[in-house]
This record gives C-alpha cells, structure tokens and sequence, in this order.
C-alpha cells in the first residue's frame, strides 16, 4: 500500500524502484525505530521510521530550533527536507496538534520520503510543525529526495 501511495503522491511511472538515488552508494545496517517527535506546543507524538533502503544509520526528533528555523519552507509545500550535514537530513511537515501517530517511509536508494499520520477523531487545532533528522550511511542530497505527505485520515467519533 505504500507503495500505491508514492506512486499516486509522486505521479512517478509504474517503476518507481527505477527512480535515481539521492546520493548514496553502500548500504548500512538499519532498523524500524520509534522516535517521540515534539513540536512547538510540546506534545509529543510517536513516529515509526521504515528504512526500505537500508541506509539509515540513525533518527531523532528535531529540535525546537531546527523547527523555527525551517517552518517558512512549510508555507510552500506540506513537507520539506534540507541538509543539516552532508549525511544528515532535515524532513519537516506541517501536522495537527491532534495527530496521534505517524510513519515516515524512506524508499529504495532514499529517493523517497514519505510522512503518514495514523488516522485520528476530527478536532479543531492549529498546524503544528513537525520534524525528525535522518543520519545516513554516506552523503546524501536532500534536494534529490522526492517528499509526500499523504493527508489525515479523519475518523467518526
């Protein structure tokens, strides 16, 4: 289903898998880890991070001022990626403060990456920045990255 979502997110042709890597070239070992991602009105959200690349070395939260600084590139698009290192990638999104869960998918050759809330009862609540930092393997080009934020679902109470 994943899958399905990035090609339907990226409008890319059905060989998605053919799609250049951002820069990487050996793989690393890499694991699903759950991070406590914060914001800035200090709730705190559960994110699974899937590796389908392999490249992954590590993943944690983004700090409140890695946040400030890159919350103007949320004006712009829903989801957005910068370098902080030449290993290290800044994804950050525009979230709800009633968000629950999430999963960021990072796909073959971390050409991709992709940011699914888990669905969640309607409220009323402002956006809300969101970011974690990804430590790859080797270098890495945040700008050869292909981003997707797929909606909200929202559930009947």
């Amino acid at each position: 289903m994943v899958v399905t979502l990035m090609v339907a997110s990226f409008g890319c042709a059905p060989g998605l898998s053919e799609v250049p890597t951002a820069g990487i070239s050996e793989k690393s070992p890499a694991a699903v880890r759950v991070i406590e991602v914060q914001s800035e009105v200090g709730k705190t959200m559960p994110v699974a991070v899937l590796d389908e690349s392999g490249h992954l070395r590590d993943a944690r939260s983004a700090t409140l001022q890695e946040l400030q600084e890159h919350q103007a590139t949320l004006r712009q698009a829903p989801i957005a990626s910068s370098n902080l290192e030449d290993d290290e990638v800044l994804v950050v999104w525009s979230g709800s403060a009633c968000d629950t869960k999430g999963r960021i998918t990072i796909g073959p050759g971390a050409a991709t990456i992709v940011f699914e809330p888990e669905p969640r009862p309607g409220c009323d609540a402002i956006s809300v920045p969101r970011g974690v930092v990804l430590s790859f393997g080797g270098p890495i080009l945040a700008s050869n990255i292909k981003l997707a934020a797929v909606d909200a679902i929202i559930i009947a109470d």
